[in-house]
């Protein structure tokens, strides 16, 4: 009977195959996280998940009033109170939102993530959205060719609105070279 011989893990380690790394693009989402996790933790926002989608949790109109601070949990690993920073007489609104906000964010991360809220009345941080790009302007073959397409249309409005659209339509199609 031979004897069996239990391979040291130094040994089994050098006997399986490395994985080759991907090579090509990634997505800078995926190190972003592992360099914002560390942080985020500190703050009690350990998925980050609250922070970058405040705006899609509460609206649009509530997010530009308020952000959140601070995700603390209990000991025993229940839902949490989540600090909020309002500014100023939004906080008294808030507070009568309090049970329709809670809702939110719960439904929108599919458990009972947080219990109860806690208003922080002060300044906001300044926003960082992103400006809205001006529409591109059509050129002036794509305008000329467009107004010959639609110069057979009786109603005026309607013909504008064909020229206009197919002018930017054409431009389009001419700087990306799709047909």
């Amino acid at each position: 009977m031979p004897k069996r011989v239990d391979k040291r893990p130094e040994q089994r380690a050098k006997s399986q195959p490395e994985k080759p790394r991907p090579t090509g693009m990634r997505a800078v989402a995926a190190p972003l996280s592992t360099v914002t996790r560390p942080v985020l933790k500190r703050r009690g926002l350990a998925s980050g998940r609250v922070v970058s989608e405040w705006t899609e949790i509460v609206g649009a109109t509530l997010a530009s009033c308020s952000c959140p601070e601070r995700l603390s949990q209990p000991r025993d690993g229940g839902p949490g109170t989540l600090k909020i920073r309002v500014d100023g007489p939004m906080a008294i609104e808030l507070q009568h939102l309090e049970p329709v906000i809670i809702e939110r964010i719960n439904s929108y991360f599919g458990y009972r993530a947080v219990a109860r809220l806690s208003m922080i009345r002060g300044p906001l941080p300044p926003r960082r959205d992103p400006a809205p790009e001006a529409p591109p302007v059509p050129d002036a073959a794509a305008l000329e060719s467009a107004a010959e397409r639609a110069a057979g249309i009786t109603d005026d409005a309607l013909r504008e609105a064909l020229t206009s659209l197919g002018s930017h339509v054409l431009s389009r199609t001419r700087q990306t070279g799709e047909r």
